[in-house]
């Protein structure tokens, strides 16, 4: 980049950073202050920044900040845009979730004990369970509350073979790719469960039948990279870059069509465990790349007292991750007995 164009990105209020083949060859003074360490010379893998891509959007963390990027890529260099998330307005969860919970427990009581069960009242209370838990989910800020060693090859594997199970019902095929033995990393199981099937949904209500939807596994310096590509349009790659970007509402789906909820829910697990999430486009079309730090011993295990405890009812956790694009018939009375 000439050293005319990049003085005029000095006088932008986002930190700007220019890579070249991997390694950062401009910083602006915004990018300094927000980032302090950062100069010219760094390869991305001692950045904050995900792995690089061609175009893409999304968020990153540097120490307890959450910082939201567009990237863009032109003759072999590429150009991020950063700057810090602005903080959640206050939700009156307390109230909100008082009210989920007398709604769910009455509702579980009558459909177990009625022997005609409607499947796809059955399959609502699925949606009402998950939403409560995306709430309570969305409102834990901080450090994880629980912190073990986790594989994360043998957990992508059993979670993409049992969704795939579940939705050859929808007639959509999920494929799981990796060469690597394992990978360890430090974070808490049952939250990275949740962000994979959240990423599962995300990608098959865009996916048409007959179609096919990958997960691909590989290792990069310090980061575990989870790609996932899935059969969708160009409409609804343009949808899910302006959700990760933090662009137009007019740009956002409806619930039901991906990127909603359950992506704000993946990114903000992802968060937590100082990961990244973003949208990238290419030849091969739209993916959503989830970057997470490993390590290459074992990790220390923290445990902390819940602030409250999430309850799933003794329900599925994979049915309630895929509740909303599996079909009805599958919600019979043996899954809430």
């Amino acid at each position: 980049m000439s050293e005319l164009n990049f003085s005029l990105l000095e006088q932008l209020p986002e930190g700007v950073v220019s890579l070249g083949a991997e390694v950062v060859t401009a910083v602006n003074a915004q990018a300094r202050a927000f980032l302090p360490g950062l100069e010219p010379g760094q390869h991305i893998a001692q950045t904050p920044f995900p792995p690089s891509v061609p175009t893409g959007s999304g968020t990153f963390q540097y120490k307890e900040q959450s910082f939201r990027f567009t990237a863009s890529s032109e003759g072999g260099r590429q150009l991020i845009f950063f700057s810090p998330e602005e903080p959640q307005p206050a939700i009156p969860t307390d109230e909100l979730l008082f009210y989920l919970r007398q709604c769910i427990s009455p509702m579980m009581a009558d459909l177990s004990a009625r022997e005609d069960s409607d499947c796809a009242a059955i399959k609502g209370l699925h949606g009402m369970v998950r939403t409560f838990n995306h709430i309570q989910l969305l409102t834990r800020t901080g450090k994880l509350e629980k912190q073990v060693p986790v594989e994360l090859v043998s957990l992508c594997r059993r979670v993409t073979t049992e969704a795939d199970g579940l939705l050859t019902q929808r007639q959509v095929h999920l494929r799981f790719e990796c060469r690597l033995p394992a990978l360890l990393l430090s974070g808490d199981p049952d939250l990275l469960e949740q962000l994979l099937l959240e990423l599962i949904a995300n990608s098959v209500k865009v996916t048409p039948p007959g179609g096919e939807v990958l997960f691909r596994l590989t290792h990069s310096g310090r980061q575990a990279r989870l790609t996932v590509r899935d059969g969708g349009s160009q409409k609804d790659g343009a949808r899910l870059m302006a959700a990760m970007g933090g662009q137009s509402r007019d740009l956002l789906p409806r619930p039901d069509q991906g990127a909603s909820l359950g992506l704000a829910v993946a990114r903000h697990i992802a968060r937590l465990h100082r990961g990244s999430l973003m949208a990238a486009g290419g030849p091969e079309g739209h993916s959503v790349i989830l970057s997470l730090p490993t390590t290459s011993g074992a990790p220390s295990i923290t445990m902390r007292t819940p602030s409250f405890v999430q309850s799933d009812g003794g329900l599925s956790p994979l049915l309630l991750g895929l509740c909303d694009v599996l079909p009805t018939h599958l919600f019979d009375r043996s899954t809430i007995l």
